[in-house]
């Protein structure tokens, strides 16, 4: 079997957290690249960076460039990919792994069906000890739970004085 070969594109993802300017310099450094190569390295489109390596190669990029904080995308290498024939007589293969990939998770490789429901057996839930509230007059509303009390404030040291008598008001008071 041949070793699995891989490309490695780069969208302009930066890790969580990455500050894009810093991750642009990092990058400028690592790579040695131009102003000009740089701004289509972050233009949003995927760029291949480079093709057809080795799961150990690719790898190590993968890890230079989240060190810088970019997220690079490895696909397999078209150079290596099967003829279609050779592919449909086998079945449909998970695409390969580069080594020490976390996640475990794959893209389902092309042409294969993925509207396909796998049947789950249903479940037998033993629902005995549950239980309504009996009768018909009841509401959700039955089910919400008291509120706390809220407490009394301590008032004891407020006191009340008598208040001084207030002064009649005069008719030129009652005008404005």
């Amino acid at each position: 079997m041949a070793e699995s070969r891989f490309d490695i594109q780069f969208a302009g993802a930066l890790v969580p957290g990455a500050e894009a300017s810093t991750v642009r310099e990092r990058l400028r450094d690592l790579l040695r690249l131009s102003p000009e190569t740089l701004e289509r390295l972050f233009s949003g489109q995927p760029m291949l960076i480079k093709r057809n390596l080795d799961a150990a190669t690719a790898t190590r990029y993968r890890d230079a460039f989240r060190a810088a904080g970019a997220i690079l995308r490895l696909t397999p290498s078209p150079d290596t990919a099967e003829t279609p024939s050779a592919a449909s007589e086998s079945g449909p293969q998970p695409a390969p792994q580069p080594a020490g990939d976390p996640g475990g998770l794959t893209l389902a490789p092309p042409g294969a069906n993925v509207e396909e429901v796998v049947p789950v057996a249903p479940r037998d839930i033993d629902t005995a000890a549950l239980s309504l509230v009996p009768g018909q007059n009841w509401t959700l509303e039955d089910c919400t739970a008291e509120p706390p009390p809220r407490p009394i404030p301590d008032i004891s040291h407020l006191a009340l004085v008598p208040a001084e008598p207030r002064a009649p008001r005069q008719a030129r008071d009652l005008d404005e």
